[in-house]
């Protein structure tokens, strides 16, 4: 004898009785003579099929454990945070104040910039020494016609005896 109490039914109450399942390979769920079961049209799907309790309980949990969560980390970082400034080392004495730029050298930020002040002030050096000459060329006695002298001291020197036997 089948079960009167299965929760499928052996036949579809608003389908056609042309198109109902003839036999059981092609509805599964009905086993044994379509006869033998009570039909109850009224029910048309599961009653129990999503327990809307459990699944509000379980948001609500992942909800509460995820703050419990946050407000650790929160109380966590501000721990750190003060274990961090406790354990930095005091600034010495000598330090420099802040602001102050370092010795140097320093880095350039601009190298074709520098570079082109440091080509005016080599020039602007070449220029003072290119005057400087000038001004000493200028005060020298100049040579009478503009031949070259003819015997210096010390050539005249190197053709005398005491040249040690060197010779010109």
């Amino acid at each position: 004898m089948a079960d009167t109490n299965h929760p499928l039914e052996p036949r579809r109450p608003s389908v056609p009785e042309h198109e109902q399942p003839a036999s059981t390979e092609s509805n599964p769920g009905h086993v044994g003579n379509p006869d033998d079961f009570e039909h109850d049209a009224t029910v048309a799907h599961e009653q129990s099929d999503v327990n809307i309790r459990a699944i509000a309980a379980f948001v609500i949990g992942l909800f509460a454990v995820g703050l419990v969560i946050h407000v650790a980390l929160w109380f966590l970082m501000g721990f750190y945070q003060k274990e961090a400034i406790a354990s930095d080392p005091a600034v010495s004495p000598l330090a420099a104040p802040a602001g102050t730029l370092p010795p140097e050298p320093r880095l350039l930020t601009n190298e074709p910039a520098a570079l082109l002040q440091l080509h005016q002030e080599e020039d602007a050096q070449l220029t003072e020494i290119d005057r400087a000459k000038q001004a000493v060329v200028g005060a020298l006695p100049a040579r009478e016609g503009g031949k070259p002298p003819g015997d210096s001291p010390g050539r005249a020197a190197t053709m005398m005896d005491t040249s040690s036997g060197r010779k010109q």
